[in-house]
């Protein structure tokens, strides 16, 4: 091509827009912005930076009984209510269906996966972004997604790397489908929405730092647009005084990584078990939220709204709010508006 047959800039992005497909280059003023659902928990919103960024990947990973799964189906109920299905991959055969009652998830809206090995397990979420609809989909858990060289050979013959090198060409494969399910977005759709569930592991011989690691490999973390640290913080009993009978535990949850708002933010919010409602207390979430923003002012021991004295103290103060619908809304608008 001669000098003077040169094309403009924009001539050569339309060029490749009609090649590759429209949106392949995109104007930064024409990017979407990214777009969140709201996890359940104000308090995990706001270390979030205002719900859970939908068309990406994040992780839940911590020890055993920390609240991972059950902040998974936290998440898991608002996707379904705003109408997007969730497909729960339960690798590890341990999904209890009575949750989706505690948690008042729309079953005709929740999908199980149970597959032979880890690469079904894989190419079943890689299958499900072809579709022309968003879903959340639920991987429980990355360690339990097993090579099938391993179901079928006996224990002499394991390596230690198989899960690492699986998942590691997962999450290749995994970005590539979510960038181009996204690429060109329908009005009203942004993608699907991906969590991986992961737990903990010693690191032998590590004398400083920290001491534990997760399994699936480094791609894990680099292809994650967040991550979050989920620990068990206290249990709920029944009768405090005596510690007897458990019903609910408090988790808090550290991002130690998030692409899209600072990270290292925290968030402890209160699940409690059946009978008792198992989602979290909004109204104490909302009280919490807005004294730490500053919407609600704690003067001596009154709590104040502007130029209204809400209550003495926090209990009494949730209590007064509690009665009062339309402030409820009123505080909750005001959090997010802070937030986003």
């Amino acid at each position: 091509m001669k000098m003077s047959e040169k094309m403009s800039l924009d001539k050569i992005i339309a060029k490749i827009n009609k090649k590759f497909g429209e949106g392949s280059i995109c104007r930064a003023d024409d990017f979407p912005k990214i777009s969140r659902i709201r996890s359940g928990s104000i308090l995990l919103d706001m270390a979030l930076g205002g719900g859970v960024p939908v068309g990406r990947i994040g992780e839940l990973f911590g020890e055993e009984s920390a609240g991972k799964t059950w902040t998974a189906l936290l998440i898991a109920k608002q996707f379904t209510d705003a109408g997007i299905k969730t497909v729960f991959l339960d690798a590890e055969g341990g999904l209890d269906i009575s949750l989706l009652n505690t948690f008042n998830i729309k079953k005709d809206m929740f999908e199980i996966v149970r597959a032979e090995s880890g690469e079904d397990y894989l190419e079943i979420a890689l299958q499900l972004l072809e579709s022309s609809e968003p879903a959340l989909i639920i991987v429980d858990s990355i360690p339990a997604i097993v090579p099938m060289y391993e179901v079928e050979e006996d224990f002499s013959k394991i390596k230690v790397s198989g899960n690492s090198g699986l998942m590691s060409k997962f999450m290749r494969l995994l970005a590539n489908s979510l960038n181009s399910q996204s690429k060109n977005p329908a009005e009203g759709f942004v993608g699907s929405t991906i969590i991986l569930i992961n737990q903990l592991r010693d690191k032998i011989g590590v004398m400083y730092g920290d001491p534990y690691g997760t399994p699936g490999g480094r791609a894990v973390k680099h292809f994650s647009t967040w991550r979050a640290s989920v620990r068990r913080s206290e249990w709920l009993h029944e009768n405090e005084d005596k510690k007897k009978n458990r019903v609910g535990q408090r988790i808090t949850a550290k991002v130690v990584k998030n692409k899209t708002f600072p990270p290292y933010r925290d968030a402890t919010y209160t699940i409690k078990f059946p009978p008792e409602s198992s989602l979290v207390d909004e109204v104490d979430e909302i009280v919490v939220a807005c004294t730490s923003l500053g919407i609600l002012e704690m003067k001596g021991s009154w709590i104040w709204y502007g130029e209204e004295k809400i209550g003495h103290g926090m209990t009494n103060s949730i209590e007064e709010i509690r009665k009062k619908p339309e402030l409820i809304e009123e505080l909750r608008e005001k959090v997010y508006l802070r937030i986003y």
